[in-house]
């Protein structure tokens, strides 16, 4: 990039604070019993997709995003909920076996967003849309970002324009500043807590005509659902945490069983410009692309989960009382 280029977009004040507003924190405001439900809006998609009120509490956890590893979080695990539902039926198998709770699988939650059949379609302009690595609230991740965007903008000749999907902890963080200097458009998908997440997303992929990211997230599995061909350029991250409890997450997440996420790595391991038929089986399997349920099969599961949590409670009030009982 070229000093130039670099000059003209620190200048441009009111694209970096209209990034700044959506990543912006801010409290999460959700009437789910497992908060985490609505991340990014998954819980309040759900609802919406199968035409429940709003405010309804589903009695099941809703999976953050599809897992490539066998890691599961410790508020998942503990959780006194009696049903999870997750995108794809192996990672049903592993949480079923794991906490003896009912885990179903539903598909990626990028399918139960309003049907938009226009974002299908690339855009007329070739556009590159580049995911850096991104941190967390509680964990930062590095990598070296030089060598990421030096590959990058070998690539980027290919193309008419290039963004950068922003995560919104680094655009807290400052990293969009970093790549504005570099001459990069930079956008966000907006706040975890945001109820409109995975809406911006699609069409933030939607805008791609191919997708860069450097690690297999849920981006990739998105991209290749919207028949966008994606190059992941992986670099293990450098982690650090506030706490020695999210140190030692972080170490688990970089140790647990890494398999399926090195095969989706390996897969897209090369730019294309056209998906190819094994890239679409792995992510078919990975995505849960063969268990999206319609909204009258995935409200009777919703249901099912209301009847065991309300079966649930009566036991646990029977257990209290005899607790009570045999105390006296």
């Amino acid at each position: 990039m070229n000093d130039t280029i670099g000059t003209m977009h620190e200048s441009l004040g009111p694209l970096a604070t209209n990034i700044e507003l959506l990543a912006a924190d801010r409290e999460l405001v959700t009437p789910e019993l497992h908060l985490a439900n609505d991340f990014y809006g998954h819980a309040s998609n759900l609802k919406r997709h199968v035409g429940l009120d709003p405010e309804y509490v589903l009695k099941a956890m809703v999976e953050h995003g599809p897992h490539l590893t066998d890691y599961m979080w410790d508020c998942e695990e503990k959780s006194p909920l009696p049903f999870y539902l997750c995108a794809a039926e192996y990672y049903a198998r592993i949480f079923s076996a794991r906490t003896g709770k009912t885990a179903v699988p539903i598909g990626p939650q990028f399918a139960y967003l309003p049907a938009r059949p226009e974002l299908m379609q690339p855009p007329a302009a070739r556009t590159l849309v580049v995911f850096p690595y991104h941190s967390t609230h509680h964990i930062l991740n590095r990598v070296d970002e030089d060598d990421f965007f030096r590959r990058v903008a070998d690539y980027q000749r290919h193309f008419d324009r290039t963004i950068i999907c922003v995560y919104w902890r680094n655009v807290l963080l400052g990293d969009h500043r970093v790549y504005m200097r570099r001459g990069y458009e930079c956008v966000t998908a907006g706040h975890i807590y945001d109820r409109e997440f995975v809406l911006r997303l699609r069409s933030i992929i939607a805008s791609a005509s191919t997708v860069v990211s450097a690690n297999a997230g849920t981006e990739v599995l998105y991209s290749v659902l919207m028949n966008r061909p994606v190059w992941i350029i992986y670099d293990p991250p450098h982690s650090s945490a506030r706490t020695d409890e999210f140190h030692t997450q972080a170490r688990e997440v970089m140790t647990c069983d890494r398999s399926l996420l090195r095969e989706v790595v390996r897969a897209f391991s090369e730019p294309s410009d056209v998906l190819t038929a094994d890239q679409r089986e792995l992510i078919r399997t990975v995505s849960g692309q063969d268990y999206i349920r319609s909204p009258e099969t995935l409200r009777d599961i919703l249901a099912e989960a209301e009847r065991e949590y309300a079966r649930l409670k009566l036991r646990l009030r029977r257990h209290r009382a005899a607790v009570s009982t045999t105390s006296i």
